[in-house]
């Protein structure tokens, strides 16, 4: 048989509560995800995201929703100190 190459698959994977979960991820938010990762400002990652392959389409509206998403899914917490 062919074997096709397909296109790339990516993944947040993430722990809650012992479970191990993932989460597809669109090229956009991983674009975005991996900016923060990298210690860009907020500003300074929505900025790279909106402007990344595959981000075609992208709107501010959108990336506040996955935000929502994230922050539900208790990706983002304010450290304690």
């Amino acid at each position: 048989p062919i074997i096709r190459p397909c296109n790339p698959v990516f993944l947040a994977v993430h722990r809650q509560q012992g479970t191990v979960y993932y989460k597809r991820l669109r090229a956009g938010q991983l674009a975005l995800l991996s900016a923060l990762h990298r210690g860009m400002t907020l500003s300074e990652a929505c900025a790279f995201a909106l402007d990344s392959p595959g981000a075609t389409g992208l709107t501010p509206h959108a990336m506040a929703t996955w935000f929502q998403d994230w922050a539900t899914l208790g990706w983002f917490w304010s450290p304690r100190g």
